[in-house]
């Protein structure tokens, strides 16, 4: 179980924290809503900062973050997994799930995610 302070109206929820200053963060977002499954409810992590622990806040800060409704979490490639998942997709996330390719889920989504900014800045002129 979770020992954060998630309020009453969040906490039976699947919860997708993301950086609400990144724009390409939030076209990666709206992309792995599109599909089906359960939809958690996608919110800023600037929007918790009121009760999410500064811990959980800085892993916001450099990557996705799921809460399931129990309090677990996953991060960054271990999230996009979990929410493939979720979302209807339980082939593709076993697949991705299997040791050699999450390792390698796992550099790839740190290199995008250490470089995002640059990357949604080349890739989303407006």
């Amino acid at each position: 179980m979770t020992d954060e302070p998630v309020p009453a109206h969040l906490a039976g929820r699947w919860l997708l924290l993301w950086d609400g200053d990144c724009g390409f963060c939030r076209r990666g977002v709206n992309f792995m809503l599109r599909a089906g499954g359960p939809e958690p409810l996608a919110l800023p992590y600037q929007q918790a900062l009121d009760w999410l622990p500064t811990a959980r806040a800085a892993q916001a800060g450099r990557q996705v973050l799921l809460r399931a409704p129990d309090g677990r979490y996953w991060g960054g490639a271990d999230a996009v997994i979990e929410l493939l998942r979720l979302r209807g997709r339980p082939r593709l996330a076993r697949r991705l799930g299997w040791p050699p390719l999450r390792a390698l889920l796992r550099v790839g989504y740190a290199c995008v995610a250490r470089h995002r900014r640059l990357l949604s800045h080349i890739l989303f002129r407006p």
